[in-house]
């Protein structure tokens, strides 16, 4: 500071008055181009970036929404390449990620891969030994009448548990363990469900006689009488392998 001054370096010179002539001898006054410096430029330079940065930003947006808009096209007319596609973007992804745990690179608590992997190997563990398990050895599950409702139910109940809650990759990743079961369950109720009505229906086949062979035993009913037996061999219900063994085994030995 020199006499009350500041001076000030690299703002550039002041503007300049200049008288100018017009047309008819008018006097004007012109302020003349200050001079310039590097800040000077360089707001210049910024105040023209900004407008492209703005234009880059839009032209990506459009390339984005082209894209998203090209891609649900491609999967809903080739449904199936797309999926392979995916799985193949995916599948390379998780090979780099394993290269990286391999080398030590990438530990546990930092593994995408293996954090999501052992969610759902928690989700399947629960579904193998607990959900299968209630289905397969339950009194309840296996007397059910409706096998399909009740599998129903019980998958409704198994997504209650908390990990279901923090993780669709779970969720996602278990569906098809849980479909197996099902169908595993399912199957055996009905099969369990047809033999008894087989067996059932072998026992009422002997029961339409019981009377009339207990009459036959005591001589209260002779076999030439009518054609009682004669209909009852006859019958669609003793129309399996073994039938008649299986008469002298169940209804006349044990009268006899």
């Amino acid at each position: 500071m020199a006499n009350g001054r500041v001076q000030v370096q690299g703002v550039g010179s002041a503007p300049k008055l200049q008288a100018v002539v017009n047309a008819g001898g008018q006097y004007r006054v012109q302020t003349q181009q200050a001079g310039r410096n590097k800040l000077m430029d360089l707001a210049d330079a910024l105040s023209q970036v900004n407008p492209i940065l703005k234009d880059f930003t839009i032209a990506r947006q459009i390339e984005r929404d082209m894209s998203i808009k090209e891609g649900e096209q491609y999967f809903t007319e080739n449904p199936e390449d797309a999926l392979l596609n995916l799985n193949a973007g995916l599948g390379k992804t998780k090979r780099e990620i394993r290269k990286l745990a391999d080398q030590g690179i990438l530990d546990e608590r930092s593994n995408p891969d293996f954090l999501l992997g052992i969610r759902a190997a928690r989700a399947k563990s629960l579904a193998k030994n607990d959900l299968r398990r209630s289905l397969l050895t339950n009194a309840d599950a296996l007397n059910a009448e409706d096998p399909v409702a009740y599998a129903q139910q019980a998958v409704a109940d198994f997504y209650e548990n908390d990990i279901f809650q923090e993780s669709q990759f779970a969720k996602n990743s278990v569906r098809p363990v849980l479909d197996s079961i099902v169908n595993e369950y399912v199957g055996t109720v009905t099969n369990r469900q047809q033999q008894q009505a087989v067996d059932q229906g072998k026992t009422d086949w002997l029961d339409s006689v019981l009377d009339d062979t207990k009459a036959w035993a005591n001589d209260a009913k002779k076999l030439d009488d009518d054609d009682t037996f004669t209909d009852w061999l006859n019958d669609g219900a003793g129309s399996f392998k073994g039938s008649k063994s299986y008469a002298l085994t169940h209804l006349f030995r044990p009268v006899l």
